[in-house]
């Protein structure tokens, strides 16, 4: 559940900046660090992504010198990678300052911050291929604690969006550097061999999943960009902001369909059972916030000042694809694990084709709100693409369980947005109605739940306890 932290605190880092700099700082900022992913998932070809199954093997035929020599080849490749697209950015830079009103120092606070992002994703795979969640937790935390106090100075010395990027980029090398410090047994030990395992595999695996991973980030991120470019820093921050509120909900069901991911690819039988318990756990988990949250935008966003309620219908468009997005991700990740590329292209490429069309229209004439429409227009098209694999791989798709998760929360947010009462007394009526509702009518069942959290986190007692605890008292006849 490490990214569902990361989620979540880095939540906390914006909700600090933007409470206390402004829409337009935020906007500024969060573009710069928006960039930098871009360019890594463009770089570094997947190579993070491509390398997990192999990793997976590795340990499981507990073979450590096989994953040490692995771990090697993804560092040194992801570093080789992005020093040949930090000189381009350089190259580029001027036309980067002209359309983006960017400085030319803030160009080089993005490349680092890209270059340390990328080497935290290597090194965060094999951790992630090692079980070793405790590790990514301590690193998260503490380069988080080291993220939050680099905003002192920045306050002091008035160093605006630069600052405030500085900051994010303090997170990511810290997250290196530990992240090193845990795996120097395999990355400092032994000699460079890629003898050792099939260095082609791994490149066509990465390959496989990098454009369409490329094209999804794009798809996704380069709202912001397309924001900050047409419409200015200001609708940025807002737009940013209803992202991120998103993004942090729809953390449950990323996190469990991540930890699944290279549990499916190890596995010969009951992937597409792994893969619908952790679907529907996690839609089961956040559908009902997420609509509560569409129903009532404003009161989330002004917790982060007066200025963000103006992103109010930004944040209920995107509040309703959650069951779309978490649905088009699942059924990728059990294509990927089946090693079916072709299928993972289609499935990135369709929404993301449609969104980046759509910002090119609705951005000009919309602004955040055209961004927002853009958004949700891909998010459906990419649920109408994964329906159609599933037909076509003739996948059993629990369609009962699935509509219920969505409908029965979707009813009481239509009837709780024509009711006029205290937004907090509203949210909490859809969020406890539907919990009832759904557990009522066997949406989900206590067997399905505690079977996906046994089989996700097999090696976690300390997340997997707690979980199957609050999964039987929810359930309990």
């Amino acid at each position: 559940m490490e990214s569902l932290l990361g989620i979540i605190l880095g939540y906390a880092f914006w909700l600090v900046v933007s409470a206390t700099l402004g829409a337009s700082l935020t906007g500024e900022s969060s573009s710069s660090v928006t960039f930098a992913i871009i360019l890594s998932s463009i770089a570094t070809i997947g190579i993070s992504t491509g390398v997990q199954r192999f990793l997976g093997k590795a340990l499981g035929n507990n073979n450590q010198a096989v994953f040490a020599a692995i771990s090697k080849f993804a560092l040194v490749f992801t570093i080789l990678t992005m020093v040949v697209s930090s000189v381009a950015v350089i190259f580029l830079s001027d036309l980067i300052v002209q359309i983006f009103h960017v400085s030319a120092s803030m160009i080089l606070v993005i490349i680092l911050t890209s270059v340390f992002y990328s080497v935290t994703q290597s090194l965060r795979a094999a951790i992630i291929s090692d079980s070793k969640t405790r590790i990514l937790v301590v690193v998260l935390i503490a380069s988080s604690v080291i993220r939050f106090a680099s905003l002192i100075p920045v306050y002091l010395t008035n160093l605006g969006s630069e600052g405030i990027t500085l900051s994010y980029l303090s997170f990511y090398i810290a997250s290196a550097l530990l992240s090193l410090f845990f795996l120097r047994k395999y990355i400092f030990t032994g000699k460079f061999n890629t003898k050792l395992f099939n260095t082609r595999a791994i490149l066509t695996s990465s390959l496989s999943g990098w454009l369409p991973n490329a094209i999804y980030v794009i798809g996704t991120q380069s709202g912001l960009l397309f924001i900050l470019s047409i419409s200015g820093a200001t609708e940025a921050g807002l737009y940013f902001i209803a992202f991120s509120i998103f993004s942090a909900v729809s953390a449950l069901p990323m996190s469990l369909l991540a930890m699944s991911y290279p549990v499916m690819s190890g596995m010969k039988e009951g992937q597409e059972r792994l893969l619908w318990q952790a679907l529907r756990l996690g839609l089961f988990s956040t559908v009902p916030i997420s609509l509560a949250i569409a129903v009532n935008p404003a009161s989330v966003l002004s917790l982060f000042g007066k200025e963000f309620v103006g992103g109010q219908l930004i944040l209920s468009l995107l509040s309703i694809c959650l069951i779309p997005v978490e649905i088009n991700r699942g059924i990728t990740n059990l294509v990927y694990a089946n090693a079916r590329y072709k299928q993972v292209l289609v499935l990135g490429i369709f929404p993301s084709i449609t969104r980046l069309t759509s910002y090119i229209i609705l951005v000009p004439l919309y602004g955040n709100i055209g961004a927002a429409m853009a958004f949700l227009l891909g998010s459906f098209v990419g649920l109408a693409v994964a329906m159609a694999i599933v037909l076509k791989n003739h996948y059993v798709f629990p369609n009962r369980n699935l509509i219920m998760i969505g409908v029965i929360p979707g009813v009481l947010a239509g009837i709780f947005y024509f009711v006029n009462i205290h937004p907090v007394l509203s949210s909490l009526s859809i969020i406890l109605g539907s919990y009832f509702l759904l557990a009522r009518f066997h949406a989900v069942t206590y067997e399905e739940i505690a079977g996906g959290i046994q089989t996700i986190f097999i090696n976690q007692n300390h997340i997997r306890r707690p979980l199957l605890l609050i999964a039987k008292a929810i359930f309990a006849k």
